[in-house]
This record gives C-alpha cells, sequence and structure tokens, in this order.
C-alpha cells in the first residue's frame, strides 16, 4: 500500500497526477504507512481501496471515486506463438515479470535467420 497508495492519492504523494486532494483520504493513508500489525495494516489497505472505489460498508461515506484506470486489466495483445510468458505491459515496479520470458525453439513457427 505504501509503494502503490501513497504516492498515487495521498494529496502530497509525489505520482498523485489525478489532483486527488481529500483529507479522509489522507488520513487513511497515513495511517497505514506508519502501522505495523501486519493484519490491521492490511485492513487499512482494504478500506483505502473501498474508499477509492467509492463503496460504501463499514460506516464509510461514498469515497473519492478516484480514477484508477490507469492500468487497465483489460488488454489485447498479438504475440507469436513462440513466445512463451509474454510481459502484456511493462510497469514501475514489475520489470521482474520479464525474467521468465523465453522462445521456445521447438516450436513449428520459429525459424531462425538464415546464415
Amino acid at each position: 500500500m505504501d509503494d502503490w497508495g501513497f504516492p498515487y492519492f495521498h494529496s502530497t504523494g509525489s505520482k498523485n497526477t489525478f489532483r486527488l486532494d481529500d483529507p479522509d483520504l489522507d488520513l487513511l493513508l497515513e495511517a497505514q504507512r506508519s502501522e505495523f500489525d501486519g493484519d490491521k495494516r492490511k485492513a487499512l489497505g482494504d478500506q483505502i481501496q473501498r474508499y477509492l472505489l467509492g463503496l460504501e460498508g463499514d460506516g464509510m461515506q461514498p469515497g473519492a471515486h478516484a480514477r484508477v484506470d490507469y492500468a487497465a486489466p483489460y488488454l489485447a495483445i498479438v504475440t507469436w506463438p513462440y513466445l512463451k510468458n509474454p510481459v502484456f505491459f511493462p510497469w514501475f515496479g514489475s520489470s521482474y515479470w520479464a525474467s521468465n520470458v523465453w522462445l521456445d525453439k521447438s516450436d513449428a513457427s520459429f525459424s531462425g535467420r538464415p546464415a
């Protein structure tokens, strides 16, 4: 939550391109940042996510309705059949996904360059 919540959604966050300025959300983000109990921190993270999505529950008011689609969950991609474990989109902090990408030279559609 500290990597993905605070910088993007705190009013003073370094990556707050949404220009979101919500004192209630700031309090939640600051609370999760200083919480060391894992279960309590997870509960705060869940509460922050519900707040961002504008969901009511647990006494919450309608949330910030922040624009959380900066990384779309739907992807349309064309790839070669011999490319295994492709990375659909590189994103901050996810470049390690590419460590498992490989070329299957035994695939019928794979042909090397002529020498």
